[in-house]
């Protein structure tokens, strides 16, 4: 198989499943509330409300508002930055992190009820490309981001 085939087919495994991706990914909790508290999660419990914004892709108002909800759930606690007032730094409470192992257990079984039926060595190896294939794409972007930037200078 040639790049151009392997390229084709890819896109076309996309474009077919496009829908089950999105719900797999939001069932996953890549998004909204769960999103933000996966987040903070995994980056030690707190996070500055522009990272987040940055790491979802989300403008900074979506991000005050949900995270105005998790506040409201007590799932987070919102504070200013101690060297710089400006800058709002969210951090899970105990209840938040009771909440993550709820999503992590629901997400475990999402996998699960599917995970039985496929080959896993079929499977690994395709999460190695996947993973591969996305850090390339990491990169490219990240380069292209710099160009951008340096051709405004």
């Amino acid at each position: 198989m040639n790049k151009e085939t392997t390229l084709r087919y890819l896109f076309d495994i996309y474009y077919r499943h496009a829908k089950e991706i999105k719900y797999v990914c939001d069932k996953l909790c890549a998004t909204g509330e769960n999103g933000v508290l996966i987040r903070l999660f995994i980056h030690g419990g707190q996070m500055s409300s522009g990272e987040l914004a940055d790491s979802m892709d989300l403008t900074s108002g979506r991000i005050a508002n949900i995270l105005k909800s998790l506040e409201k759930k007590d799932l987070i606690v919102r504070e200013k930055a101690p060297g710089d007032k400006r800058y709002v730094i969210a951090r899970l409470t105990d209840k938040g992190r009771d909440k993550i192992r709820i999503i992590d257990e629901e997400n475990k079984e999402l996998v699960m009820s599917f995970i039985d039926e496929v080959d896993l060595d079929a499977m690994w190896k395709s999460m190695e490309f996947f993973e591969d294939t996305i850090c390339k794409l990491e990169e490219k972007h990240a380069h292209h981001i710099h160009e951008e930037d340096a051709d405004l200078d």
